[in-house]
């Protein structure tokens, strides 16, 4: 009989310690979710002093102890509806999405600008692997809302007072070179090889000596397949 209920104490004892070690994990975690909140908030009203007028564009924390980031999303396009708007950042940042929050900032007498406040948890992968996705992530979001990567920049995201700070090479959005074109390229393209233009609202291309000595002008798009079978360029003459 003893023994009976020394094993029934036993089982007692280990359901009550398993439901304190649960109370205690939930506490951390709400505990952890309240602060990552707080820190995002304050890093906002941060930026926001620093940015009081209209900007468009994200900023990005540096790692907190447990990992985490804050990334603030300063006046996201209109194509990109609130309603939508955390199922839009799963789809890209999975789960290593925390919490989404709408913040408004006053501009003007009455007038307000909405940003999206995001805080990102850490992911059990190495390091320089958390970067690589980080660096996609961010890449993939701004397609997203502006239809591009390229040149895309990340303002650093502070909780102090702002200093003159750049994002780490690892986390730049990698994008296609700036491309700057001479004279003698533009006649070997549009002369010597007669590539041709292609009205910007359509109709029959045509090869630039052809529409010049039709005294022809407007708006044309030309193909540079001597760059890349997928680069277009826009030109007026």
């Amino acid at each position: 009989m003893a023994w009976v209920q020394s094993l029934e104490y036993s089982r007692v004892f280990k359901n009550f310690s398993l439901r304190i070690a649960l109370t205690v994990g939930f506490i951390l975690v709400c505990s952890n979710q309240l602060l990552a909140r707080d820190n995002g908030e304050k890093m906002w009203q941060t930026f926001r002093a620093a940015h009081p007028l209209h900007t468009q564009t994200m900023a990005l924390s540096d790692p907190d102890a447990s990992g985490g980031r804050v990334l603030v999303i300063a006046e996201p396009p209109p194509s990109f509806s609130k309603a939508s708007a955390e199922n839009s950042l799963r789809s890209v940042f999975g789960k290593r999405l925390g919490s989404v929050k709408f913040q408004r900032h006053p501009v003007g007498y009455d007038g307000w600008v909405e940003d999206i406040v995001v805080s990102l948890v850490p992911t059990q992968r190495k390091k320089s692997e958390e970067l690589e996705d980080l660096r996609q992530d961010l890449a993939e979001l701004s397609i997203l809302l502006f239809g591009t990567s390229y040149k895309v920049v990340i303002e650093p995201l502070k909780a102090g007072p702002r200093k003159a700070a750049k994002v780490p090479p690892s986390l730049s959005v990698k994008a296609p070179p700036s491309l700057s074109v001479n004279a003698a390229e533009l006649h070997t393209w549009l002369v010597d090889e007669a590539m041709p233009l292609v009205r910007l609202h359509g109709g029959k291309s045509r090869p630039l000596r052809e529409l010049l000595s039709e005294n022809k002008t407007g708006v044309f798009l030309v193909r540079g397949r001597a760059l890349s079978p997928s680069f277009y360029a826009v030109m007026s003459i």
